[in-house]
């Protein structure tokens, strides 16, 4: 089961520490749709690995405060500082990218 936050302001003071990886996504996107299995996968991947970081997703009804140009958009955030991933959206090159 992914990990999902549903509030913007509780992802906002959470992600003030720590290493994130956050995907805001829309129910409607077809992108978004084909990328969840592995999405789920990478959750997976890093709990069974025991990685230092969070991997959760909010909902686009659920951000108000950030502007997204697109869905899915995926963002490494170490400390409250923010880098847009660019890469392939595979659980192997996303896993890559976070290791």
């Amino acid at each position: 089961m992914v990990s999902e936050i549903t509030d913007n302001e509780e992802l906002n003071k959470n992600i003030r520490s720590g290493k994130w990886l956050v995907c805001y996504y829309a129910t409607w996107c077809s992108h978004c749709q084909n990328m969840a299995d592995a999405w789920e996968q990478l959750e997976n991947k890093t709990r069974e690995n025991r990685l230092n970081i969070t991997v959760i997703k909010i909902e686009q009804k659920n951000i108000t405060d950030q502007t997204i140009s697109g869905y899915p958009t995926i963002k490494y955030v170490e400390n409250g500082i923010s880098e847009d991933y660019t890469g392939e959206r595979t659980t192997d090159a996303m896993y890559a990218f976070i290791k």
